[in-house]
């Protein structure tokens, strides 16, 4: 057992700053609230999103682009923020830039910016997910092919087929308190989808920010960080990229990993 790290984050400015250390050693400014490092983009004639990463394996910057949806020249805007977008922004071995899109409109210097992120998204061990086959069980103990709860149509939910699924050690989480007494352990950097529908990663996210719930919406009420031995889960589904999750029961929607090939 390492030890176990409580924090208890007073306001919305008392974020989690876990990976402060690594920014600094990649010499990216910080302006103590958020990282942020600056770029320059092509101008584009309409106001659009784009998602920036870096490549910690080519050392270089890169944009996401190539998508149906996507426009301009070279072809890495988009003219809404986009689940698929976001997800190809957090695929291993790249660092997203940004908190999900960042706002481009067309300029004379065409400078743009985001806020720094890390790599991993995984939920913890003994976290609860809603299954089409055995009903509520442990992530841990599911098998690729199962099909866990997830968003539907406006007529009701869905189910999503796990395509992949790793467990490994791991020590460091972040514990968050819902307003419907729910709780979830996940890594620094995984993602929730915020009630507006950008994607947010949990170091990111702010006590009182509104999250989506599988019976309606959530209010963040507290944070903690924790520091002990136990086990992430990184799972992969589709077709739908999100599943509902939670300490007790399945009701925190939150996003799947994508791997890289």
């Amino acid at each position: 057992m390492v030890g176990r790290l409580h924090v208890r984050f007073r306001d919305r400015d008392d974020h989690v700053e876990l990976v402060r250390a690594d920014h600094r050693a990649r010499g990216w400014h910080h302006d103590g609230r958020r990282e942020r490092i600056a770029h320059r983009v092509r101008p584009y004639s309409w106001n659009h999103v784009l998602f920036l990463s870096w490549d910690d394996s080519a050392l270089a910057l890169g944009w996401v682009g190539g998508l149906a949806s996507s426009a301009g020249t070279p072809a890495n805007a988009f003219t809404a923020k986009t689940n698929t977008a976001a997800q190809q922004q957090s695929l291993q071995g790249l660092i997203p830039l940004s908190q999900g899109a960042m706002i481009a409109a067309t300029t004379t210097s065409g400078a743009g910016g985001g806020s720094g992120g890390g790599s991993g998204s995984c939920l913890r061990a003994g976290t609860m997910v809603l299954t089409q086959e055995r009903g509520t069980v442990a992530i841990e103990t599911c098998k690729p092919g199962e099909h866990v709860r997830c968003p539907g149509t406006a007529a009701g939910e869905g189910w999503t087929r796990l395509a992949r699924l790793e467990v490994r050690d791991a020590d460091v989480f972040i514990r968050l308190h819902f307003s419907n007494e729910e709780s979830l352990d996940v890594t620094p950097h995984h993602i929730f989808t915020l009630a507006d529908g950008s994607p947010m990663r949990a170091e990111r996210l702010c006590l009182s920010d509104i999250l989506v719930g599988r019976f309606g919406r959530l209010t963040l009420r507290k944070i903690e960080a924790l520091s002990e031995d136990s086990q992430k889960v990184t799972v992969s589904c589709e077709p739908v990229h999100q599943f509902y999750a939670g300490r007790h029961a399945a009701s925190v929607l939150t996003h799947n990993y994508t791997f890289s090939s």
